[in-house]
């Protein structure tokens, strides 16, 4: 028997986990035909992405559910999100962002990681844009982190942004107080693109040799193959929208990536695609067998897309490099040519100031 990646889905909460996890006990009457409902409790949710700021209003409700949860033992690991991307929605300023993160972060101080402020910047900004908001989140980064409490301080993520190798040395060089206590950073790939590719590789392959101890969280990615990717680069966690965020719009996933299904027809290439995926890959699950209430509704695709999510972990720890070239070329090629950062020869970066 193949064992799994040993990187983890940080499930992102949409609301409480109650509402799924009683999805789970109706619609689930023999748990022990499902490989990821087996062990005591099962894998589903136990490890949790929060985001205080988007919750506010219903944080009591939600942080009792997870020490419950907690008690419980369905609960390994809750980290909470400083919510940095509402800058890019102008909902809020990185000044707001520190406010309320110091609010909520010391108000409900039940997590096992703090992600500090960060100010992404969109992939088609110039690079001098790019570079300005690394320094500005670096300062609001310490703004919070010198704020909280020393229990939190030593729990506390920061997030790393890059275009060029020079911005990790930089971020490493301010970032490397914090992650000393907490052995965690979290890198996004907002400012290079929205795809995880063998310049995001190099970059967390270069991060890890920096610190080799410490967990890499990866942001917001969500295809298929990427996870494989990641094992070999050293990230340990990541977090992605993409489970829920693709069932609201019609698709489903699958081994492979996102079908769009359509409601319309009668019989579907997105149907004949998840029976040949059921059938190559093991996967069972009670809301795709029914595969005309998984067109209709959007929760029996949000908990089909959260299992397969879970599932890719063992699917992809029964590949060793020479299959997941056969198996994913593409992808392959992205891992292959990762440039290694002793034979990059490093130009000085011109840090903007700020301070």
């Amino acid at each position: 028997m193949t064992q799994p990646l040993n990187v983890k889905f940080v499930y992102a909460l949409w609301g409480t986990v109650s509402r799924y996890q009683q999805m789970l006990r109706n619609y689930v009457p023999n748990p022990d035909s499902y490989p990821w409902m087996t062990g005591e409790p099962p894998e589903l949710f136990r490890w949790t992405l929060l985001t205080p700021l988007a919750y506010e209003a219903v944080m009591d409700k939600i942080i009792a559910e997870q020490q419950q949860r907690r008690r419980k033992g369905e609960l390994d690991f809750l980290m909470y999100d400083s919510g940095g991307f509402q800058t890019l929605r102008k909902n809020y300023t990185i000044e707001d962002i520190i406010r309320k993160d110091y609010e909520l972060y010391t108000g409900y101080p039940y997590a096992d990681g703090y992600v500090l402020p960060d100010l992404p910047t969109g992939p088609r900004k110039p690079l001098e844009e790019m570079e300005l908001n690394i320094v500005r989140s670096i300062k609001a980064s310490f703004d919070l982190f010198h704020m909280l409490p020393d229990e939190l301080k030593a729990k506390s993520i920061p997030v790393y942004h890059a275009r060029k190798i020079e911005h990790i040395d930089w971020q490493y060089e301010k970032f490397q107080h914090i992650t000393k206590h907490s052995k965690m950073a979290s890198y996004s790939i907002a400012g290079l693109n929205k795809k995880f590719n063998a310049k995001h590789m190099g970059f967390i392959r270069y991060l890890k040799s920096l610190q080799p101890d410490c967990h890499i969280h990866l942001l917001g990615v969500g295809t298929p193959p990427a996870i494989f990717c990641m094992e070999q680069v050293g990230v340990n966690t990541f977090d992605a929208m993409t489970p829920h965020r693709i069932a609201t719009l019609g698709k489903v996933a699958t081994f492979y990536g996102a079908l769009a299904y359509s409601s319309n027809l009668e019989e579907s290439v997105e149907e004949v695609a998840i029976e040949e995926m059921r059938e190559q890959t093991g996967h069972r699950c009670p809301f795709c067998d029914d595969l005309k209430r998984l067109k209709m509704e959007p929760r029996y695709r949000i908990m089909h897309n959260w299992i397969v999510y879970e599932e890719l972990r063992h699917y992809y720890g029964q590949f060793d490099l020479e299959s997941f070239q056969s198996y994913a070329p593409k992808w392959y090629k992205q891992l292959d040519i990762t440039f290694h950062p002793e034979k990059h020869k490093k130009v000085e970066f011109e840090q903007p100031s700020l301070f």
